[in-house]
């Protein structure tokens, strides 16, 4: 599980007006989680019996980022992780965290815009994977969300997925999850139940989700068995070390910013389309039809692919990558060949070892040992 010490580059801001609706954006975002209806302030500072220090790696190489402060608790990710799979925290009692991010699928739903939600209306964008999430310093494919504790309360406010009035949701939580208090007490020395507490340990469980032991990495680690690489999957490393690692890079395979890949032509800046992308929190140009990049851990697993999950294949993926791209006024650079032409142009061989290497990303053991969670404790 190792991505610990690196630090992602932060986009620069194109000029001061965006520089300050984009600090407005933030303290807003930070107003709207300490002061939503039920987040009463109880005593914030955690009980130190159960802290944690998770690994990053089953070799025991690095460690788990948190919030200064905010330690990992055993008793908090356990809370999380009940309330990320109870229907309790919906409108209508049936549909969880996990409804849309299923474990076995490294914590995504299979269906690109599912129709999974309170309302069964289709939704805009795919559930991105929730892996790895500790070291991301965004959210949502937009990256409207700063933390992982305002992206929680992303889909328990919307309408459409799991319409909760969280000025009634403290209640709910105490009623339906009544082992809710006797964590709250563990984790804070009283039963509280408000939102402040429900959202961060749901956070702070997803925090906990690390993946970092698919055969790349046992290879990586050369792991006893696992000296040389195949020659497929050797050639497909090299094959995305040259065309995929300047945006997919890192142990957690993304570089947590936003690129205009040339899914899409230019659209009409008036529309409210969710092909605005990233243009709609930021209001730049440089950012229409620019997604953030998805980490690569688990990929094989976490189909339909794009922010739409308009690829059913990696194969699919691929061969867009190479001769699919669409020329536009802010197509990434990373998106042309040595020509300057929109599209990596890869050959045909080259795209069928790509694949075998990002089938190797797969890790087994990190979908079986969470593929439990959602059974009581």
């Amino acid at each position: 599980m190792d991505y610990g010490s690196s630090q992602s580059p932060k986009p620069s801001v194109g000029n001061r007006l965006n520089f300050v609706g984009l600090i407005v954006l933030v303290l807003f975002a930070t107003i709207a989680i300490g002061s939503i209806s039920g987040c009463e302030q109880g005593p914030t500072r955690q009980l130190a019996s159960d802290t944690l220090v998770l690994r990053a790696s089953p070799d025991g190489g690095g460690v788990v980022p948190h919030p200064a402060g905010l330690p990992f608790t055993k008793a908090e990710i356990e809370l999380g992780q009940m309330l990320f799979h109870s229907t309790a925290l919906s409108s209508n009692g049936k549909v969880s965290c996990a409804t849309c991010h299923n474990p076995s699928l490294s914590f995504t739903d299979g269906m690109g815009q599912n129709n999974l939600g309170v309302t069964a209306v289709k939704l805009d964008r795919s559930a991105p994977a929730l892996v790895n999430l500790a070291w991301a310093d965004s959210m949502f494919w937009d990256g409207r969300a700063f933390s992982l504790e305002q992206q929680a309360l992303g889909p328990l406010n919307h309408p459409n997925e799991m319409g909760m009035d969280t000025t009634q949701l403290p209640a709910k939580v105490a009623e339906v999850l009544p082992k809710a208090k006797d964590y709250m007490i563990r984790i804070y020395g009283d039963p509280l139940i408000n939102n402040q507490r429900i959202v961060r340990a749901i956070a702070m469980y997803e925090r906990s989700l690390v993946s970092r032991n698919s055969l790349y990495d046992k290879y990586r680690r050369r792991d006893p068995g696992h000296r040389m690489m195949p020659d497929a999957m050797a050639n497909g490393f090299l094959i995305f070390n040259v065309n995929c690692s300047n945006c997919h890079s890192g142990d957690n395979f993304t570089d947590n910013l936003y690129h205009n890949i040339g899914l899409e032509p230019w659209p009409d800046l008036n529309s409210d389309k969710p092909g605005l992308a990233r243009y709609r929190v930021t209001k730049r140009e440089s950012d229409v039809g620019a997604y953030k990049t998805p980490g690569l851990r688990n990929i094989a697993l976490t189909a339909p692919y794009m922010h739409d999950g308009r690829f059913k294949t990696l194969a699919e993926v691929v061969a867009f990558y190479s001769d699919h791209v669409i020329e536009v006024p802010n197509l990434d650079p990373n998106m042309r060949d040595n020509e300057r032409k929109a599209g990596l142009h890869i050959s045909a061989q080259d795209q069928a070892d790509l694949v075998v290497f990002l089938q190797a990303l797969t890790d087994t053991a990190f979908v079986a040992e969470h593929r439990g969670d959602g059974k009581a404790k």
